[in-house]
């Protein structure tokens, strides 16, 4: 099961006590395509991202990537095969540099141990040049030259964010997670995080899933959207469509179902 899907979240269910947060929500990621979560607070959007990545653990539902069976997987792990993610809060050390938060989400590839790494010499040696030469690339990818040597907890949150999202893509991943990362970002900031969402998913060949409530930022990068509502999925599918669904509609602007059914018979009269 999931051998010919590129990603896929299969029945998730999740608990705490009685409170059910995700109610067998099941949706499919698409190589090479950028798909929206949305949907109400406090529909599960976090939530599922959670349970994907391993920050949480579903009491039922399996999760597949490129063929293997990631359900349960640790964080590490699941970074290891491919998939980056950012939180709503970025995970950053605020008191080191850009670079040195970007060297830190290189670790996972490197194998020198602790103490070549800490005399600095043979094969500590290369891989940190190599590394470097990584997460080099990224930095100008994201045009953070200027800011490389700065401490992150004195940048302004538009370029913490972009240093997040630097993080999670210098693991070289094929998918990544973006949870509500344009949160707190002014309009500049948020017309510069789409042009480097673009700019990663294109010259890096990155498969992209994020939660996010600025629905214009929805409409101008994704290809699909799922929308989740009282932790059930509600609509699944290409993003004008799903938009011009009655009960999505119902979701977002709390009206009837029948007026957001008039509503819809009307605009397509």
């Amino acid at each position: 099961m999931g051998e010919h899907i590129f990603f896929s979240a299969q029945d998730i269910h999740l608990s705490f006590g009685a409170l059910v947060v995700l109610d067998g929500v099941s949706y499919v990621a698409n190589e090479g395509e950028i798909l929206g979560i949305i949907g109400p607070n406090g529909a599960g959007k976090s939530s599922l991202l959670n349970c994907i990545t391993g920050f949480y653990r579903n009491q039922q539902g399996r999760v597949f990537f490129q063929g293997r069976d990631i359900t349960h997987w640790p964080p590490h792990k699941i970074a290891k095969v491919g998939i980056g993610r950012t939180f709503q809060t970025e995970q950053l050390c605020g008191s080191l540099s850009v670079l040195d938060n970007l060297m830190i989400g290189r670790h996972l590839h490197m194998s020198a141990n602790a103490l070549e790494a800490l005399v600095y010499w043979g094969r500590a040696r290369s891989e940190q040049i190599r590394e470097r030469e990584k997460v080099e690339e990224v930095i100008d990818l994201l045009d953070l030259s200027h800011v490389r040597h700065e401490p992150v907890a004195m940048l302004p949150l538009g370029i913490r964010k972009r240093v997040d999202l630097g993080r999670a893509i210098v693991l070289e991943p094929s998918l990544v997670f973006l949870d509500e990362f344009s949160v707190g970002m002014n309009k500049g900031e948020k017309e510069d995080t789409v042009r480097f969402i673009l700019d990663v998913h294109e010259l890096k060949d990155v498969t992209i899933v994020f939660v996010e409530h600025d629905m214009d930022i929805v409409m101008d990068l994704c290809q699909r959207l799922v929308v989740l509502d009282f932790g059930r999925k509600l609509a699944e599918g290409p993003t004008e469509e799903v938009m011009g669904n009655p009960e999505v509609i119902r979701a977002y602007l709390g009206v009837p179902k029948e007026t957001a059914v008039v509503a819809e018979s009307s605009k397509e009269i």
